[in-house]
């Protein structure tokens, strides 16, 4: 990870949510700025009220 990463990761209150996506970007691989734009779509919140999450994962 680099700073870019560390600067997204903390400006995330929730524990929960930070560690998700903690292990996606580990998982995926994600650049900072991938990361960032999932954090900014707020993938964690619709994972949380989708009925699909494979569709959901797969849109990302």
């Amino acid at each position: 990870m680099n700073w870019t990463h560390y600067k997204t990761l903390i400006s995330i209150d929730n524990e929960d949510k930070r560690e998700f996506y903690i292990a996606e970007m580990t998982k995926n691989n994600w650049t900072a700025r991938q990361l960032e734009r999932q954090v900014n779509s707020q993938l964690f919140e619709r994972l949380l009220l989708s009925n699909n999450i494979k569709d959901v994962l797969a849109s990302t």
